[in-house]
């Protein structure tokens, strides 16, 4: 029997089911997952547990409304969050600075006809 494999968007999903309900895309490569996954518990745990989210509706609960590479690190933009969020996801966007977005291993940002990307050697080298 084959074991279905899921998307990293699936992934996401099933560890932050309030924030991910609507569809969700990753436009960033897979070397930060481990940094989204942190940060999506995390920010799941906020949600579930904060009084100032207690008596909203689903529907007026935060969600993601996009996640992406830009300036060569993470962005994470949510419909609304607390200052906790914000400063849960400024330190998970800062990581990314020195992680490589292919790979995960520690990187340096690096620019290819002006376009931003944190590298690892090995992954710059490969790509060059």
């Amino acid at each position: 029997m084959r074991e279905e494999t899921l998307t990293r968007e699936e992934i996401l999903t099933n560890i932050a089911p309030t924030l991910c309900r609507n569809d969700v895309w990753l436009e960033c490569e897979p070397g930060w997952d481990f940094i989204l996954h942190d940060l999506f518990k995390q920010l799941e745990h906020l949600v579930q547990t904060s009084q100032c989210f207690h008596d909203c509706p689903e529907d007026e609960l935060p969600y993601v409304s996009e996640i992406k590479e830009k300036f060569g690190s993470l962005r994470v933009y949510l419909s609304s969050e607390t200052v906790q969020m914000s400063n849960l996801i400024c330190d998970a966007e800062k990581m990314t600075e020195t992680i490589c977005e292919a790979c995960g291993n520690p990187g340096t940002m690096r620019s290819r006809h002006r376009w931003l990307s944190v590298r690892c050697d090995a992954c710059w080298l490969e790509n060059q």
